[in-house]
C-alpha cells in the first residue's frame, strides 16, 4: 500500500466529456470519494463549471469557493476554479497544490479551458457515452488537445526554427500530418529534438471511461476508439471501466445522497474500485509536464 500511495501522491487526474450530460460530475464526485474512502491519500475535487457546475450536488455540499473547504467524507475537500479568467494560473495552482490526489471536473465546452488542463495535468481522462454524437465529439476534443499541444510546444520552445513553428500553427493543413512531417524534417537535422517532439506529441496517456453503457456490447467501445486514436493522433487510450446505466444515479442526487455511500455494495461502486485500480497501473511516464525539456546539443 505505501508503494501504491507514493505513486498517486500529487496526482491530478481529470475528466473531460464531449458535451454535458453524459455524467462528468457524478463520475468526478464518486471517483474522488472512491480514492478518498480507499486510503490511497487524501483528495481534492475542483468544478471548473462556474456558476453552473453541479458537483456539489452529488457530494452533499454546499456550492464551492475558490478556498478548499471540507466534505462530509474524510480526506475529501471540494474547490471552484474558474478557467475563464487567468487560466494559466488557476491551473498551475491546481495541479501544484501539495500532496493530495486532484481530481478536476472539466467545463463541457471543448474551448473553456479544458484541453489546456488536460494537458496539464497528469492524466486527462475522456468520459463519454455509447452514442455517435458523444464518440464523434470525442475525437474533436482529442484533435483540440493535439492542436493546443502544438501550440505549447511553438511557444515555449526558441530552439525550434521559426519556420518550422510558422509550419506547425498553420491552419491550412491538418495538424497531426503538419506535425508528423515538421518531426521528421527535425529528425534530420536534430535527431535529439525530434525525439522529445515526438514524445511530448504522440505518446500521451489518456484514461477513457464509458458511461451509461446499456449491454455489453458497449463495453468495447472504448478499446476501438483507442485503435484509432492510436492510429491517427498518436495517443495511448487506456479504457479504465465501463458504467452501466443505473437509476439508482438519479434517486441519489433527487435525495441529496452520496451515491457510493448510499449504493456501496451495488455494482456501479465496485466499477468506482475498478477504475481507480485501473488508474493505479498506469505508468504515467515523468508524470506529464506541461512544458517540455528540449536537449540543445
Amino acid at each position: 500500500m505505501g508503494l501504491i500511495k507514493d505513486r498517486l501522491a500529487g496526482l491530478s487526474i481529470s475528466i473531460a466529456g464531449p458535451k454535458g450530460g453524459v455524467g462528468k460530475s457524478f463520475v468526478s464526485a464518486n471517483l474522488a470519494c472512491t480514492i478518498a474512502k480507499s486510503g490511497d491519500g487524501n483528495v481534492q475535487v475542483y468544478d471548473t463549471a462556474g456558476n453552473d457546475g453541479t458537483l456539489h450536488h452529488y457530494l452533499r455540499a454546499s456550492v464551492p469557493s475558490e478556498t478548499l473547504e471540507k466534505t462530509s467524507v474524510p480526506g475529501l475537500k471540494i474547490s471552484s476554479a474558474d478557467l475563464s479568467r487567468q487560466r494559466k494560473k488557476q491551473i498551475k495552482k491546481i495541479v501544484n497544490q501539495g500532496n493530495d490526489i486532484k481530481v478536476v471536473d472539466l467545463p463541457s465546452k471543448l474551448l473553456s479551458g479544458g484541453s489546456e488542463m488536460s494537458l496539464a495535468v497528469d492524466l486527462p481522462i475522456l468520459l463519454t457515452t455509447p452514442e455517435y454524437s458523444s464518440i464523434e465529439l470525442c475525437y474533436k476534443f482529442l484533435r483540440e488537445l493535439f492542436t493546443e499541444n502544438v501550440r505549447e510546444i511553438v511557444g515555449e520552445n526558441s530552439i525550434i526554427s521559426i519556420g518550422m513553428k510558422e509550419e506547425l500553427l498553420s491552419t491550412q493543413t491538418d495538424p497531426i500530418t503538419t506535425a508528423c512531417r515538421v518531426q521528421e524534417k527535425l529528425a534530420k537535422e536534430r535527431p535529439i529534438l525530434a525525439d522529445k517532439l515526438a514524445e511530448h506529441l504522440f505518446e500521451k496517456k489518456i484514461g477513457m471511461i464509458l458511461n451509461m453503457a446499456r449491454g455489453n456490447s458497449d463495453t468495447t467501445i472504448a478499446e476501438n476508439f483507442g485503435r484509432v486514436c492510436r492510429l491517427y493522433y498518436g495517443y495511448e487510450i487506456i479504457p479504465l471501466g465501463c458504467i452501466f446505466y443505473d437509476e439508482k444515479v438519479t434517486t441519489s442526487v433527487q435525495e441529496r445522497k452520496i451515491f457510493s455511500e448510499e449504493y456501496s455494495s451495488s455494482e456501479t461502486s465496485a466499477t468506482f474500485l475498478e477504475i481507480l485500480d485501473a488508474i493505479k497501473e498506469i505508468d504515467i511516464k515523468g508524470r506529464i509536464a506541461v512544458q517540455m525539456e528540449m536537449d540543445t546539443s
